[in-house]
């Protein structure tokens, strides 16, 4: 099952605010995380590396399923 949501300028600049933090640069991963954060979704990937570390520089363990 697949679920839409919504995502504004508020979710964007924080997603940006991320990217600053982890000193990454991937948008997609940062808005990944972001809304795993608003959800508490699962994220499937097979790249978790990224992922990981925009989490783990919040302090938030993003729940991954690694395929």
């Amino acid at each position: 099952m697949a679920e839409v949501l919504d995502f504004g300028e508020d979710d964007a600049k924080r997603a940006g605010a991320m990217l600053g933090v982890s000193g990454t640069c991937d948008v997609v991963e940062a808005t990944v995380v972001h809304t795993s954060m608003r959800t508490r979704y699962a994220v499937v990937t097979s790249d978790p590396g990224d992922i990981s570390v925009i989490g783990d520089s919040l302090n938030y363990r993003v729940p991954l399923i690694t395929v």
